[in-house]
């Protein structure tokens, strides 16, 4: 039986490009818990994403009281369905608490922001074969 509930989360894995120090490439791997927005909820999702991704915004985006710094705007893109993570770590290895500095460092990091919207679509369209490949 499905069951309508107000707020669904989800553990979700969000894998991104990297270099290390040597110039060897890998791949990144971290979980985040996406809250799955409804159907209400999901175009103000897409319309704020939108600024970051360079798609045409309204002069109201804008405007001069708006802080500009790209992962500031990340970040308030990605509050609405962001609510925590695992497999996150500060320089010396310690796990890194999720609060809005740390995060705001994470979305310093290149390739990052554009993976988590990846991830969160696959996530949020159920594919599957995505989550089982990470």
């Amino acid at each position: 039986m499905f069951k309508v509930i107000s707020e669904t989360l989800v553990w979700w894995p969000v894998l991104f490009p990297g270099v290390t120090e040597d110039g060897k490439v890998i791949e990144n791997k971290i979980e985040m818990r996406f809250v799955i927005l409804d159907e209400d909820a999901i175009d103000d999702f897409t319309r704020a994403t939108a600024i970051i991704v360079g798609a045409p915004v309204d002069e109201d985006a804008g405007a001069a009281d708006v802080d500009r710094t790209p992962s500031i705007l990340m970040q308030r893109a990605l509050e609405p369905i962001v609510r925590d993570w695992r497999l996150v770590a500060a320089a010396n290895g310690e796990p890194l608490a999720f609060n809005p500095d740390n995060f705001r460092a994470l979305l310093r990091v290149p390739n990052v922001f554009r993976e988590i919207l990846g991830a969160y679509a696959a996530c949020r369209a159920g594919r599957a074969e995505t989550r089982k490949g990470n």
